[in-house]
């Protein structure tokens, strides 16, 4: 799954943060939408037993972020093997969920729904089993930003992109892969993604 989020960065060029406006929904998977990215998931829904820590990045990459003890931040070496330069990687401890953080200038200063189109385009022409399950506006900590949600149908995978506006710096963008049947990480991703906050 790490190979596959790395290999993923190839039909990502040209991604944007503005997000007064975005592609129409377009529901493929009605039960995935519900659950990946429904703007009622709480909080609440991580599993039992599971604590909430926080992520701190450092100058010049200034963020807060608040995720699941279920969830483990991997160490610089191993972060260094994804071709995107991810600031940081976190990895479900079952292996059914993966969490990158990069920053990417190409993504600033284009409208929104030409981003989502431009992704869907690209996405379509590169993966044959590519369905689109929603693009839309997410409310987080950090502003309004786009979370775009597609499913991997042959291999069986979930993915997100999430595009944060960082100003005239480079934004932040936010790739995730998971099971589309574990229902509690999707939650997580999404609850990940809305704590995201600019320090």
């Amino acid at each position: 799954m790490l190979a596959e989020m790395a290999a993923l960065q190839r039909v990502r060029n040209g991604l944007a943060h503005s997000t007064n406006r975005l592609l129409g929904r377009r529901n493929i998977v009605g039960a995935l939408v519900a659950v990946a990215v429904a703007a009622g998931v709480v909080w609440s829904l991580l599993p039992s037993g599971s604590r909430t820590l926080t992520l701190t990045g450092s100058a010049p990459n200034t963020f807060t972020m608040q995720y699941s003890s279920k969830w483990k931040l991997l160490s610089a070496e191993e972060a260094a093997k994804f071709a995107t330069h991810p600031i940081d990687v976190l990895a479900r401890n079952d292996g059914r969920g993966v969490f990158q953080l990069r920053r990417d200038r190409s993504a600033n200063g284009v409208d929104a729904l030409k981003l989502a189109r431009g992704v869907n385009a690209a996405l379509k022409a590169r993966l044959p089993d590519y369905q689109l399950v929603s693009a839309q506006v997410v409310q987080t900590s950090a502003g309004r930003i786009l979370f775009y949600t597609y499913l991997r149908s042959q291999r069986g995978t979930l993915h997100t992109i999430t595009i944060i506006p960082a100003g005239t710096a480079p934004s932040y963008v936010i790739d995730t892969v998971s099971n589309p049947a574990a229902t509690d990480v999707s939650a997580q991703i999404l609850e990940m993604v809305r704590s995201f906050a600019l320090a």
